[in-house]
Parts: C-alpha cells; sequence; structure tokens
C-alpha cells in the first residue's frame, strides 16, 4: 500500500486528491482537467504502474477508468456511474476516510 501512495503522489499535481474508498479502492479526483487530460494523466498512470508492480513475484490486480463529474452531480450521483463504470454492481455512496493510509496533504 505505501508503494502504491508513493507511486500516487509522484504522478499526481498538488490540487489533485487520492481518497481511499473503501479497503481496496483509490479515487484519483482531477479538479479541471479535461477529459483528454484525464485520459492522458490514465495512461501514464498505467505505464508507472506496470513499471513499479510488473515484477514476476508481485501480484497487483488494478482497473482504472476515467469518470466526468458532470456540472451539478450529487457525490451520490457521480460515484454510483464511477463505480458502474469499473464493472460494480453494488453502489454505495462515496465516504471520504481520513485513517493513517490517505494521501499526505488530501485532509
Amino acid at each position: 500500500a505505501a508503494e502504491l501512495l508513493t507511486l500516487l503522489g509522484r504522478v499526481t499535481r498538488t490540487s489533485d486528491r487520492v481518497v481511499r474508498r473503501r479497503d481496496d479502492q483509490l479515487v484519483v479526483l482531477l479538479p479541471g482537467t479535461t477529459a483528454e487530460g484525464a485520459w492522458r494523466f490514465h495512461g501514464r498512470l498505467r505505464v508507472e504502474l506496470e513499471k513499479s508492480f510488473g515484477l514476476p513475484g508481485e501480484k497487483l490486480t488494478v482497473l482504472t477508468d476515467v469518470v466526468e463529474w458532470k456540472p451539478n452531480e450529487t457525490s451520490k450521483s457521480f460515484d454510483a456511474r464511477a463505480h458502474r463504470a469499473g464493472g460494480g454492481t453494488d453502489v454505495e455512496p462515496l465516504e471520504r476516510r481520513t485513517d493513517a493510509l490517505d494521501m499526505p496533504g488530501t485532509r
């Protein structure tokens, strides 16, 4: 977990936010980013994940996608769409966790 958080700290901007959603999910919010910019970030993230966790003895399952937060959309609606885009079916509201595993600077 610490290695993943370090990697995310390297590839995100200071304006981006990484928040934990459940014990096994992280969400990266990219405020003010166009869809094209989000897809570029997505590509960079996938490359960095492969470089960092592509070792034969390591196992990391990663599902990534890009979902736009629409103007005037509630966090519950956004989270439901994001969860469905990731293949999830049991929708729960996005709740911010503030435990020791949160990224530095996101509190």
